[in-house]
């Protein structure tokens, strides 16, 4: 190839990096280099030819960077590692390339790779006051109870420079309340993290939330509530569902089933979770909810499944008590345990769920799981309970 018509890859090469067509752009300096790395092995004069390929790739490796700056300012994590790839391989070291890497991986969640690019940067940025931290980051999201002692080792060493980082005063006393130290006699060290984070950040309701598992962990239910309290009144812009789910499960562990079922609603209210990554199904009805509140004594109600197989068999003892209520209930359950509840000769029809929702005649639909809130059951009212 002529060397002049190879100079035109280059322009190209220089107008779709310009277009951020990142992709051609590249296939074009890698023809344009390709070339000349062939050339310098047949002919004499090479010097000419080496300084070309010098400065192509000196050229190259400075767009390529600002393109994988913008890339990652714009969180296109995959478009930043590729282009990050090709500046690895033209053995361009800026430390801060393989910092951006690791935060791509980590948004990624391949904490593995994270790990890897983060120990580099560290290795080549080793005067950063961050190092600590983000070493100890790495660590404890790529395996947190394998390197939970490496990740305290280095939290703690970055605490010694700032002790009034809070988050990492938090992320230490999640480590001791999960990873760690499950001992019970270790919830004044846990809490005393949490405590300082607190201090450090009080707008922050993080290290409430933490401190509230952590007594309920340790079965402290006025302690827990107490902290309960302040988060619905004094943080409720930053409960989130996953955080309402949790005060549920709390209150309904220890007996408060007016509120705990109350809160349980939650589950159908997708956040960072949706119903379906808690083991939530439930269908989209063609008829209204029944909530308790409406008279449906002339009323066929449908009790549908929801959950695992043994919330099934807890909670379809409920569905006798609503019988009084309703002209006519039908409940439809998981295949699984169909046989088990037909042959137990409950009073009222039982369908599996492989029975066409269609073919289903009624007038209003309740979750299962949300009949002890529409009877407004406490442990005391509670028949079968044997």
């Amino acid at each position: 190839m002529n060397i002049l018509a190879n100079e035109i890859d280059k322009g190209l090469a220089r107008e779709y990096i310009k277009k951020h067509d990142v992709e051609l752009g590249m296939q074009h300096y890698d023809k344009y280099t390709d070339f000349l790395k062939t050339q310098i092995e047949i002919v004499d004069e090479k010097k000419e030819l080496e300084e070309k390929l010098l400065n192509c790739i000196e050229e190259y490796n400075e767009i390529l960077y600002k393109e994988a700056r913008e890339a990652f300012n714009t969180e296109q994590w995959i478009k930043t590692t590729q282009i990050c790839r090709k500046l690895i391989e033209n053995n361009f070291h800026d430390p801060s390339m393989y910092k951006f890497v690791s935060f791509c991986y980590k948004n990624l969640k391949q904490n593995d790779i994270r790990l890897d690019f983060i120990k580099k940067y560290v290795e080549l940025a080793p005067n950063d006051p961050e190092n600590n931290k983000l070493l100890g980051e790495a660590y404890f999201e790529y395996d947190a109870k394998k390197y939970a002692d490496e990740a305290l080792d280095l939290f703690h060493k970055h605490l010694e420079k700032n002790d009034k980082d809070g988050f990492i005063w938090n992320l230490i006393g999640h480590i001791y309340a999960t990873h760690k130290y499950t001992d019970t006699k270790q919830i004044e060290k846990q809490l005393s993290c949490f405590r300082k984070a607190h201090e450090i950040d009080p707008k922050s309701a993080v290290p409430l939330k933490n401190m509230a598992q952590t007594f309920v962990r340790a079965r402290m239910e006025k302690e827990a509530d107490e902290i309960y309290q302040r988060l619905i009144t004094e943080y409720k812009d930053q409960m989130t569902n996953d955080d309402r789910f949790g005060y549920s499960v709390f209150k309904l562990r220890f007996g408060d089933y007016k509120t705990g079922f109350k809160e349980y609603e939650c589950r159908f209210n997708p956040d960072k979770k949706t119903a379906e990554d808690r083991g939530v199904f439930y269908p989209k009805m063609p008829k209204p909810r029944w909530d308790g509140k409406k008279n449906i004594k002339d009323s066929t109600l449908l009790v549908y499944f929801e959950q695992g197989l043994g919330d099934n068999i807890m909670f379809i003892r409920f569905a006798k008590n609503v019988q009084k209520y309703a002209k006519k209930v039908i409940a439809v359950v998981p295949d699984q345990v169909y046989q088990l509840f037909w042959e137990s000769k409950l009073p009222f029809d039982i369908y599996p769920a492989r029975h066409p929702l269609e073919k289903l005649e009624f007038d209003y639909h309740i979750p299962m799981m949300s009949l002890p809130l529409a009877l407004n059951l406490q442990p005391d009212t509670i028949t079968d309970r044997d």
